[in-house]
């Protein structure tokens, strides 16, 4: 009942069948569940095989995760308030903001956020450059910034000592690399006073979902978390309830 929708939808399907399956299967709202939009485009890949449209079955290999599992998704009006229990005055507080909101914006692991240098952003693009050597893949890319979320940054990188001389975009209280186990402490010690706990990496997993709710495009989604493949943003995602 889905095929003719799924191949109209992606008529890239016989030149990337696997990236095409993948991205129609983890789209957060359908009428389908993605069992068996797996299980049917399963059946008629090898249809295809056996016509001689395709060389192999793309959708070979793929699996579901078990239903039920869940990740550490905050809700966004929490976000907003943990940001705003944040005072600004303070340099600690200040930078804290600029990261949350980069990491909500660009869905960075705590350690690709400390290893950031003021080099790494090109205000021409609007993006940044996530270094191989902070990356868990050890492979470099350019994530995308939102205009918002560059004015942040940039005001914020004006308010650095330039007695620091530091390259870091979020230096430690003296300039020196911002350590991802201090930052974490901050991020309790505010937890504590607003009486919710967030994550950064909960930050990682909105602004995935985010991504996936909008675009339905779990390739990209791939690309802008630094995944290892697609499979396995595909494992992360593919069971999570967007409602």
């Amino acid at each position: 009942a889905f095929v003719y929708p799924f191949l109209r939808d992606y008529p890239e399907f016989l030149t990337h069948p696997r990236d095409s399956i993948l991205a129609f299967i983890s789209e957060p709202v359908n009428q389908w569940s993605r069992f068996t939009r797996q299980k049917v485009l399963k059946v008629f890949c090898q249809f295809l095989v056996e016509e001689g449209m395709l060389e192999k079955n793309p959708a070979q290999g793929i699996k579901m995760s078990m239903p039920g599992k869940t990740a550490n998704i905050p809700p966004v009006e929490e976000v907003r308030k943990f940001i705003n229990a944040l005072d600004v005055r303070s340099y600690s507080d200040r930078r804290l903001r600029a990261i949350i909101l980069l990491a909500f914006d660009c869905g960075l692991r705590r350690g690709e956020l400390c290893g950031l240098k003021q080099s790494d952003i090109d205000k021409d693009r609007l993006a940044l450059t996530v270094c191989a050597e902070y990356s868990k893949v050890r492979k470099s890319r350019l994530v995308p910034i939102s205009p918002s979320v560059f004015k942040e940054l940039k005001n914020f990188i004006s308010i650095i000592p330039k007695e620091w001389n530091t390259p870091w975009l979020f230096p430690s209280n003296n300039g020196q690399k911002l350590d991802p186990s201090n930052l974490g402490l901050q991020m309790r010690r505010v937890a504590q006073k607003v009486g919710y706990d967030l994550k950064l990496h909960g930050l990682r997993h909105l602004c995935a979902t985010e991504f996936l709710r909008k675009s339905g495009n779990i390739v990209l989604v791939s690309r802008l978390l630094g995944h290892s493949s697609i499979r396995a943003t595909a494992d992360t995602y593919e069971h999570l309830n967007f409602n």
